[in-house]
This record gives structure tokens, C-alpha cells and sequence, in this order.
């Protein structure tokens, strides 16, 4: 569980590497409150890289963040290192902004997270790591919910996956974020990956233990904010993480 301490989280930054925020803010969105995908570091892994991958994330970034432990920028860039020997992306793309789907993928196939399972009104059977939505005719504010009617208008999920990714694609709209939606079974909001204007990566989660939803970013010091209920300025707030949401995560309630 994440360092808490009277309902606080105790101090800590994590460093920008240099246009690592997609690095930084996916990994926290997904593992920084604990939960079932914690399990991703107890996978055994046949790949020599892979377990090299996924040792290196749990203990220089998990670990060290879910003790409010901050990590540096030469931790930051060590870890796109080991990205980029992976060949995730071209290495004359070392240094560039990088869409968080992609990472996302990356990592799940890496991690041998299983897929979301398909079957369209052809009986026809598919895999997906993500849902994506192509948000590019939409201009007006819309629920979580219609989303993924849309997306799944002619097709469901045959599977129970523990998490259910929702990418944005050509967004320019609000997102009323759900706490709660019901796909055979019932999901709960774990966090969201936000991206401002200027191609920056934020974290928008929810703390079930604490009750509260945090704010992440590696340009804030400490990189840690608890939204609080009686914050002046929590309508701007909302509003801009509505605006700035790319990818939603939910996770599999399994308290029932």
C-alpha cells in the first residue's frame, strides 16, 4: 500500500527525464494504488529481457513510488533506456513524446497481461490490449458509458479482464468519468493518463483506500496533490482533467 500518513501521502517527486511524462504518468496510473495488477511483478516471464523489464520497474520505480520514495531523472532515463533496448520505438526516437497506447501495449505484451476478448455479430473472435474510441465527431460533453456502447455497438466481451483501458482518439470534448460501470461485470475507476496542450502527461487516479483522488505530475513538487473537496479552485480542476483525459482505466470489482 501507498505511504500514508493521517490521510496524506507523505512527500515526494519524481523527476522529468527530458520528455519522460508518458513513461512516468502510465506507470503511475497503474501501479502506484494497489490493486490486483500488482500481480504484473509476480509473473514468471520466459523472456530474458522481459523479466529484466519488469524487475527493473518494480524495484526502481513501483517499489520506491508506493513508499513515497522519489525518483530521480537518471532513474527516469535508465528506464527508457531499457525501453528502447527493447525496441519499442526506433532509438532516433529516444528523446521524443510518445503516445501512451503504444507504451501501454508494449508493456502488456511484455508483462503477458491478458487481452480483452471479443466477439463481433459475424461470431467472429478478436484481442485487444485497449478499447479505442474515435472521438473526432464528437464535440459536445459525454459519459464514460456512452463510450462504450458506441464501442461495443456490434460486438462484447466474452472474457472477464481485470482491466478494461479506454483510449481516446481525436478528443475534443469533456469526459464525465463514471466511478462505476457495468460490463457483465462491474468496474470501478482506477485512474486516467491526461495529456495537456503542450504534450504533457499528467495522472488524474483514485485512492480507494483513502477515499480521495490525487493528481500526479512530475512537474509539481511534491508530485503528489490530493484533490480536496474544499479546494477554491476544484470546478477549474475537473474541468481540465475532463478536457485533457486520453486513456481511462477500470478495474475488475472483485469485493463482490
Amino acid at each position: 500500500m501507498s505511504k500514508i500518513t493521517n490521510s496524506e501521502i507523505k512527500p515526494f517527486i519524481i523527476e522529468d527525464g527530458n520528455n519522460t511524462s508518458y513513461i512516468s504518468s502510465l506507470l503511475v496510473s497503474l501501479y502506484f494504488v494497489s490493486s490486483p495488477l500488482d500481480r504484473t511483478f509476480k509473473r514468471k516471464l520466459s523472456s530474458g529481457y522481459s523479466y529484466y523489464l519488469q524487475e527493473f520497474i518494480n524495484r526502481r520505480f513501483v517499489i520506491p513510488i508506493k513508499k513515497a520514495q522519489s525518483v530521480d531523472f537518471s532513474t527516469i532515463n535508465a528506464l527508457r533506456n531499457v525501453l528502447f533496448l527493447g525496441e519499442w520505438k526506433d532509438y532516433t526516437k529516444w528523446i521524443n513524446n510518445h503516445n501512451i497506447k503504444d507504451l501501454y501495449k508494449y508493456l502488456m505484451q511484455e508483462f503477458k497481461e491478458p487481452c480483452i476478448e471479443l466477439i463481433d455479430s459475424n461470431n467472429k473472435k478478436s484481442q485487444v490490449d485497449y478499447l479505442e474510441f474515435n472521438c473526432e465527431n464528437i464535440n459536445d460533453n459525454i459519459e464514460i458509458k456512452h463510450i462504450l456502447d458506441s464501442v461495443l455497438a456490434d460486438k462484447y466481451i466474452c472474457n472477464i479482464p481485470t482491466i478494461i483501458p479506454i483510449y481516446l482518439k481525436n478528443k475534443n470534448f469533456q469526459l464525465d468519468i463514471q466511478k462505476k460501470i457495468f460490463l457483465n461485470n462491474k468496474y470501478y475507476f482506477h485512474s486516467m493518463v491526461c495529456k495537456e496542450d503542450n504534450g504533457h502527461y499528467y495522472t488524474f487516479l483514485y485512492h480507494k483506500q483513502m477515499d480521495e483522488f490525487i493528481i500526479f505530475s512530475d512537474n509539481s513538487v511534491p508530485c503528489m496533490t490530493i484533490l480536496k473537496r474544499e479546494n477554491n479552485n476544484i470546478k477549474k480542476i475537473i474541468e481540465k482533467i475532463k478536457k485533457d483525459c486520453k486513456m481511462v482505466f477500470y478495474l475488475l470489482d472483485k469485493s463482490i
